[in-house]
């Protein structure tokens, strides 16, 4: 892969936050909540004790709950912020510390005698090697192997919900993206080729996938791949957690768009449920009966899963892997390949702080990101 992107981007610039833009350019934020808009009202604190606090009202869409602490450079601190999230329009809402986001994840799923790390030694680590390459540049000169392709999670963009970013945002990363490398649909991420391949892939089937996602891909000519909860569709009172007020999107638009040939539909299980924690004999309602589910209502052959939240026990892998030919696993290792197992691929988070995304697409960062990995899963 060549050097880091450069360049007033959002990939790689770090702005100064303001109204319209997003706050996620300068802090961390709890994975369960909107990166996003400050939106048409700004939060005010109420009162703190405990460590809670009340939110006041804000806008429509958005977080059901706020997170009371910032988190720089992976260290929680005692400040109040509650800029960084969107809220319904009842209010006061109690509002509880959750813990703060990351980019990368380096759980392990397959080897519980794994060593045990820290996350928050973990993402404090790589968050400041992050900010350190920003400055230095030392992946520019750093003797590791090329890192090849990646894949690029999204979740809402515009839409308020989890881990949203703006339109303008995503636009800017898709010109700076399309300038550098080569977005390909998601199964050419798994070819060796010459060129750096990136894939984009969107989580959950909100509504502004189709609303604000669709227009720009058709406006670079790129493809991407939507995972979508089939107890969603046409049912308005699903919520897959109850942190936001989600909307998803209608029977119509997802027939619409399974006509599109820059959109591929993926199935994102059954109801959304964490599938290392299902019983074994409710898997196949979650992976099979939903495949079955969209294949029946869309007339299209389902062939990609994404597992909800990025996790997944063995038995759930076994059955993707009899029933799918591609899955999209959480935030682990950092690059794509042919070596890569095409049931298991990794991501990196589309919506993450720039510095940040801008390191993982280095070859050093892919390395030492494959090396904790591999660490933690106590591999040799």
């Amino acid at each position: 892969m060549e050097g880091p992107m450069v360049g007033e981007s959002a990939l790689v610039a770090a702005s100064t936050p303001s109204p319209g833009l997003e706050w996620g350019y300068r802090y961390r934020v709890s994975p369960r909540l909107s990166r996003g808009n400050f939106g048409d009202t700004e939060a005010e604190t109420a009162g703190a004790a405990g460590g809670t606090l009340e939110c006041e009202a804000g806008t429509t869409r958005g977080a059901k709950r706020c997170a009371p602490y910032l988190d720089r450079g992976g260290v929680r601190t005692d400040t109040p912020n509650l800029s960084n999230a969107r809220f319904p329009d009842t209010a006061p809402l109690e509002c509880e510390p959750i813990e703060m986001g990351q980019n990368i994840n380096l759980r392990g799923h397959e080897n519980p005698d794994a060593p045990e790390l820290s996350h928050r030694v973990l993402k404090s680590t790589w968050i400041r090697l992050a900010r350190l390459d920003y400055y230095a540049n030392v992946s520019s000169w750093a003797p590791v192997p090329d890192s090849g392709n990646r894949i690029l999670m999204y979740h809402s963009v515009g839409g308020g919900f989890y881990d949203d970013i703006s339109p303008d945002r995503f636009r800017r990363q898709l010109e700076q993206l399309t300038r550098k490398y080569a977005v390909v649909d998601l199964p050419d991420v798994t070819a060796e080729t010459d060129e750096t391949r990136v894939a984009l892939t969107f989580d959950d089937g909100t509504v502004d996938f189709y609303e604000n996602v669709v227009p720009i891909l058709r406006e670079y000519d790129v493809p991407a791949t939507v995972f979508v909860i089939t107890d969603s569709i046409g049912d308005g009172t699903f919520r897959q957690n109850e942190l936001f007020d989600y909307e998803y999107m209608t029977e119509n638009q997802l027939v619409e768009l399974a006509d599109d040939e820059l959109v591929t539909i993926g199935n994102h299980s059954k109801s959304h449920r964490k599938l290392d924690a299902v019983p074994d004999d409710e898997l196949a309602e979650e992976i099979a009966g939903s495949k079955d589910e969209l294949e029946e209502l869309l007339g299209i052959d389902v062939t990609r899963f994404c597992y909800p939240e990025g996790e997944y026990s063995q038995t759930a892998v076994d059955l993707v892997r009899d029933t799918h030919r591609f899955a999209v696993a959480g935030l682990n290792e950092i690059r794509v390949g042919s070596e890569s197992d095409p049931y298991l691929l990794a991501r990196i988070n589309g919506a993450g702080e720039p510095k940040q995304l801008r390191w993982e697409f280095t070859d050093l960062g892919a390395f030492l990101a494959k090396t904790a990995f591999r660490y933690q899963n106590g591999y040799p």
